[in-house]
């Protein structure tokens, strides 16, 4: 408590000398009949770059080279199909080139995640709008899908539906179940 008036007086010392030894600022400048026919916009963004920018592509051509993106991709029901609960798209930079990446998720009978089958892509198309691909086999199943982005551009909402395509469940060489439905963009959490 002994040191507050020491304070004190030494932080108004201390202003009283910045102001002394500041430069002098002028005052205000009066802007009052000033003319503004010769005043112009200078932008400070290229305008066409800005709308090529924000121009939309279909969803596989709307990516930056190094660009990432991880979706889930779900419906409703998966009908004819009860252990799927959804589908994982991956992109990523290899080498300087996209690698996209599908995985069908697998659930078991109580609902939790059953991770030890979840069927990776070994086959996928890509190109503009269309999806396709099929997945590694376990056990004698596989699934297919066929596909298109409904809605151009890579951003979404939560829940939007963005694809219409359809699904196969084949099983030791035959077709069990197939649907055809609009998936909704979900944003990929975990829950290990």
């Amino acid at each position: 408590m002994k040191w507050l008036p020491v304070s004190f007086l030494t932080f108004l010392l201390g202003t009283g000398l910045v102001s002394i030894f500041s430069p002098f600022v002028p005052p205000a400048v009066d802007v009052v009949g000033i003319s503004t026919d010769n005043v112009f916009s200078c932008p400070m963004f290229d305008e066409k770059a800005l709308n090529a920018a924000g121009e939309s592509h279909p969803f596989f051509d709307s990516f930056q080279n190094d660009e990432y993106f991880s979706g889930w991709l779900a419906v409703d029901e998966f009908t004819g199909m009860k252990e799927v609960w959804t589908m994982l798209l991956d992109r990523k930079d290899v080498k300087g080139r996209p690698v996209w990446s599908t995985m069908v998720l697998t659930k078991l009978p109580d609902g939790s995640s059953n991770d030890k089958d979840n069927f990776h892509s070994i086959q996928i198309r890509t190109k503009n709008d269309r999806l396709s691909f099929k997945t590694s086999k376990i056990r004698g199943v596989y699934y297919d899908f066929d596909g298109k982005f409904f809605k151009n551009g890579n951003e979404f909402s939560e829940h939007e539906k963005v694809l219409n395509g359809t699904m196969r469940k084949i099983v030791n060489g035959k077709e069990v179940g197939r649907f055809t439905g609009d998936f909704e963009y979900l944003e990929p959490t975990c829950f290990h």
